[in-house]
């Protein structure tokens, strides 16, 4: 997403919800908190890319020191984690997911269509281009 993110900048938007597997992960739901938290400091990819690097411990202590790591501020952090700020965020995304079908991560959509799972950059930018070069079709005619 990184790649695509700068790459595409002016012509791709990203637009990234909620969707917790509380049922693999059950502290997965405060790791979302923790992401809505830190996007609140201007960190939430790093963020985002901490916790999928630490994956095996979600704990809210761990929750913290990953946070800690990014020199957030820690008191706003704590604050807003501890008092589950962006609860009905992340509740509203996993209803907004389950009305969409999405049953599980990653799952992507790329202009409407529902892609599941991990997809590399390559083919990310082979769709994209294409769909450029139809679009541009499209505008021409």
């Amino acid at each position: 997403m990184k790649k695509i993110s700068q790459e595409y900048q002016t012509t791709v938007k990203i637009i990234y919800r909620d969707i917790p597997n509380l049922i693999n992960h059950p502290d997965a739901l405060n790791a979302s908190l923790a992401a809505d938290c830190a996007a609140e400091q201007k960190k939430f990819w790093e963020y985002h890319d901490l916790l999928f690097d630490n994956q095996a411990d979600l704990s809210l202590e761990n929750l913290k020191l990953l946070a800690a790591k990014l020199n957030l501020n820690m008191s706003q952090f704590d604050q807003c984690l501890d008092s589950q700020k962006y609860l009905s965020e992340v509740q509203n995304d996993l209803q907004d997911g389950l009305q969409l079908g999405i049953t599980g991560t990653p799952t992507f959509f790329i202009n409407g269509a529902k892609v599941a799972g991990v997809i590399p950059y390559e083919t990310f930018k082979l769709v994209i281009e294409k769909l450029k070069q139809d679009m541009a079709g499209a505008n021409n005619q």
